[in-house]
């Protein structure tokens, strides 16, 4: 994982170098002090994430592995969302044989493939509650069709039994097209 921290460090450190060396008066793209911002960010994070990983053997070997994947996870995706920048400043080259970036997003697919059996444990290791996640699905009872039943009952649009747009509008569609079926079926008879 060492390499992706490097290439998300040179890849900020070319966009400051690209960034301070284009003159006052030089067009820019208009989200270029985002995009650097982002990148030196990301750059500093991911340093700290890779330092994370080489400090894993104080864990648990099972819990090393399984955060272990996702900071690697997270190094990954980070390089997948600069992509563009990456391509940008010739960190990544495209020879015209396939797509440059499929090893790294079939690397994503296995790390997601290995996080997966303890995604609920992951998830109910940061200890939010059922209010703060605000979910119907991750009830900490269990009771999900009753939690989404009584959403759905509190839904504005559902305090009618019929929409008030009914009448107006999808009424006189259905009818339409009652009355072309009917008028197909009358010509098939014929």
């Amino acid at each position: 994982m060492r390499s992706v921290v490097l290439l998300l460090e040179w890849r900020a450190a070319l966009m400051v170098k690209n960034f301070t060396q284009t003159p006052a008066s030089a067009d820019v793209d208009a989200s270029i002090n985002r995009r650097l911002a982002k990148a030196v960010t990301e750059a500093f994070i991911a340093a700290q994430v890779g330092e994370m990983i080489n400090n894993l053997a104080v864990l648990p070997s099972e819990d090393a592995k399984v955060v272990g994947c996702l900071y690697k996870l997270y190094l990954l995706t980070s390089a997948e969302s600069a992509l563009v920048d990456l391509l940008s400043v010739g960190l990544i080259r495209h020879t015209g044989a396939g797509d440059p970036t499929q090893d790294l997003r079939l690397a994503i697919k296995a790390l997601c493939i290995e996080v997966l059996p303890n995604a609920i444990g992951l998830t109910d290791a940061f200890g939010f509650s059922d209010w703060s996640l605000d979910s119907a699905l991750g009830v900490f009872d269990g009771r999900i069709y009753e939690a989404l039943w009584q959403r759905v009952q509190m839904e504005p649009m559902n305090k009618d039994e019929v929409t008030p747009a009914y009448a107006p509008y999808i009424r006189p569609m259905l009818q339409r097209g009652q009355a072309a079926v009917q008028q197909k079926k009358l010509k098939s008879r014929l």
